[in-house]
């Protein structure tokens, strides 16, 4: 599944970046100055700057991840033990039942993919003939359909109850949580549907946005 190929990426990470850092300790502390290669020499050069090796990050989906060292360390150790605890909520079925923050995923899209190929699976068509959609109130979802309780969802400058949406304040925080959001993805045989009701916002991994997950 998608949940374990996410756990050996973490931990491929881990071991990694546990491996340099002793490398780094060997040669600092010790004074193995032998081990010390260029490219460790440049992760030490960011380390001191305050931020994450290129030759760490770059294995948190090509960059994405925290730019922080005490950060990135702390989020990738709790993030493997959520995608754990996903994987066995998995197998018992109650995995649908839980409010998952997709930002938990390392790959959020594939993440998302994988959830498309299962319900594709579940629906007996293909991926082709899905549609992606989410709604505020669970009831308005009308087919039979797997469906993802997305919670962890913050939107810039507007303030969003789950029914109307209004401009923030100046007293307010520029950034402001948003109810549960639940998504899924439905059947569609007429390729010009109905949007109506329908408004389209692109949700994005970090503030940076320059990584989209989807609209």
């Amino acid at each position: 599944s998608a949940i374990l190929l996410e756990i050996e990426k973490a931990s491929l990470m881990i071991n990694k970046v546990n491996k340099e850092i002793t490398k780094i300790e060997k040669g600092l502390i010790l004074g193995n100055g032998d081990i010390l290669t260029p490219i460790l020499m440049d992760e030490i050069q960011e380390l001191i700057s305050g931020i994450v090796p290129w030759n760490w990050n770059k294995l948190w989906n090509k960059g994405n991840g925290p730019s922080n060292p005490k950060l990135f360390l702390s989020e990738l150790i709790n993030r493997k033990q959520i995608l754990k605890k996903w994987l066995i909520q998995i197998k018992d079925n109650t995995f649908w039942k839980l409010n998952i923050c997709v930002g938990n995923s390392f790959y959020p899209i594939t993440f998302l993919n994988a959830f498309k190929q299962y319900t594709a699976h579940k629906m007996k068509t293909t991926m082709d003939d899905l549609q992606f959609e989410c709604v505020w109130d669970k009831n308005m979802i009308v087919d039979n359909v797997p469906v993802l309780n997305i919670d962890g969802l913050y939107i810039e400058g507007g303030l969003f109850d789950g029914q109307n949406i209004k401009t923030v304040s100046s007293k307010d925080n520029a950034l402001s949580k948003v109810p549960i959001c639940y998504v899924y993805y439905r059947k569609v045989n007429n390729k010009s549907v109905n949007e109506r009701g329908m408004i389209k916002i692109p949700v994005y991994y970090s503030l940076d946005r320059s990584y989209k997950v989807f609209d």
